[in-house]
């Protein structure tokens, strides 16, 4: 790269890191309203909203419309009891809640201060790229393009960012994604155990950030045990040092979070979930010993019917239930697939409010029925520009069987782009797991509580799906770059010299 071109990167890495600095800041008083599941996470820092009696209002109550669902609520009463957290998300909201108590209040906790820390590791994440796109001098200023820009438009995405002013535990997933996903390439460029134990702690916190992800030791560790070992151990000690971190993180994400301790997602599971695709359901149920539970499919858990079911039926819920119905009727499994790709590209989460109820941006934003002009557009600051990633995904990217193909398209690219020793190889690694856990996390989403807000767990496939995308257009051009740049050698080489 000539000092022009090097000038001009450098200019580019303080325009994009001033445009994420404005774009999050303008964005502070955006958040999430709760749909029940703020309770699960934040018992150990706040027993519930400021002004409000209970934590749980009356459902006839004008306290419970403002609690759930319509209105994203700033302040929170204080009440630090750090052993009832259940989610490494504490981890990244602690900071943030210490430096609220001291320069807020010690009795009141301002939301948006949990995504400090989040944030600040957003901006260093940002850094490290600029920082690793020197290190491919000749790739720099199409890594700040392909990479870096869209990394900003993503994290910056009004859908996305509203998940940090909240107790979400989605927030801590994308974030302890990023830092796995950082500390792999990390690994190896500099195969240490230092590295290597940051790799592990990664995985470590990414499982235990929702009960959800407790899938990712089973991706992550046979990669980072292998870019760290593979030239000091034997295949056979190899395998049985991954398998005993996998056990031991595998154990460890079920237990802080708690999974599989709730009725209400292997009820959601089958009857919100496989029963619903099946051709024969009441033979399902009937072999279940389950007859009268017709009624139960459709029904959420959280309805009055959905209730009933699992009390009557509590013993016969589990995920072993659901498992059972999909061998017996294997199609099942493909239709639920089906159903979960057509459902993929959407991250509105219309139905959940994004704006304090004093903000008068609550009153102009759309809910639940409204067109799709409409569910994109933003009232005051938050203009189009910045829920740009958001609006792409529901206009341009696929669904569908198209999303399928295309996945399978970046997985035989990525596995062909790791036989090149350049930043081809660093980047397929990456697009590698993100396309594979794509899948699989789609797949944990429909398997894990059936269709119940769907949009909503599928928020880290969408995720691990944008940064394939980003990874594969960045392979594809470095790879157009270097055939190009090869036949130009190549004509220049054949060209007779001047005597």
């Amino acid at each position: 790269m000539n000092i022009t071109s090097g000038r001009m990167a450098g200019s580019l890495e303080i325009v994009l890191l001033l445009c994420f600095v404005v774009a999050m800041y303008f964005q502070q008083n955006t958040g999430l309203a709760d749909n029940g599941d703020y309770t699960r996470s934040m018992l150990w820092m706040t027993p519930g909203p400021t002004g409000m009696e209970a934590n749980w209002p009356d459902p006839d109550s004008e306290d419970w419309s403002k609690r759930f669902f319509n209105y994203w609520i700033p302040y929170w009463d204080l009440d630090m009891q750090l052993p009832k957290s259940r989610t490494s998300a504490a981890v990244l909201w602690l900071p943030g809640v210490l430096l609220s108590s001291v320069f807020f209040s010690g009795s009141v906790l301002y939301l948006p201060s949990v995504s400090l820390f989040p944030k600040l590791i957003l901006v260093t994440i940002l850094l490290l790229l600029f920082t690793w796109g020197r290190q491919h001098e000749r790739h720099r200023l199409l890594l700040l393009g392909g990479i870096a820009f869209p990394f900003i438009l993503l994290t910056t995405s009004t859908d996305y960012v509203a998940y940090f002013n909240s107790f979400y535990q989605e927030a801590s997933s994308l974030i302890f994604l990023l830092l796995l996903l950082v500390s792999i390439l990390i690994l190896k460029q500099r195969p240490s155990f230092p590295t290597f134990l940051f790799s592990i702690v990664c995985v470590f916190l990414l499982a235990t950030s929702k009960a959800s992800n407790v899938y990712w030791p089973a991706l992550a560790v046979p990669i980072i045990v292998h870019l760290r070992y593979r030239d000091t151990l034997t295949n056979m000690r190899l395998a049985a040092l991954a398998v005993a971190l996998l056990a031991m993180l595998t154990f460890a994400s079920m237990h802080v979070t708690g999974a599989g301790a709730s009725k209400e997602n292997p009820y959601h599971s089958l009857f919100y979930g496989a029963l619903m695709f099946s051709e024969q359901p009441g033979e399902h149920l009937r072999r279940l010993n389950m007859p009268d539970a017709d009624t139960c499919i459709h029904a959420s858990a959280f309805t009055q019917e959905g209730m009933a079911c699992i009390a009557r039926h509590e013993n016969k819920l589990s995920y072993l239930t659901t498992l059972s119905v999909l061998y017996r009727e294997p199609l099942v499994f493909p239709r639920m697939m089906t159903y979960v790709f057509d459902n993929m590209q959407d991250i509105s989460l219309v139905y959940l409010g994004k704006y304090a109820i004093d903000d008068p941006r609550s009153k102009t934003t759309p809910r639940v029925g409204d067109g799709y002009e409409q569910r994109f557009w933003l009232a005051g600051d938050n203009a189009l520009m910045l829920n740009l990633w958001s609006t792409l995904k529901y206009r341009v990217f696929p669904t569908g069987y198209a999303l399928l193909l295309l996945l399978i398209l970046f997985i035989a690219v990525f596995i062909h782009a790791r036989r090149y020793a350049d930043v081809r190889k660093d980047l397929a690694l990456v697009g590698l797991l993100c396309s594979v856990a794509c899948v699989v996390d789609m797949s944990i989403a429909i398997l894990g509580d059936g269709r119940y807000e769907l949009m909503k767990h599928l928020f880290l496939a969408n995720v691990l799906f944008d940064i394939a995308l980003i990874v594969f257009l960045v392979v594809v051009s470095v790879h157009v770059k270097e055939r190009i740049g090869e036949k130009g050698w190549k004509t220049r080489k054949q060209l007779p010299s001047v005597p």
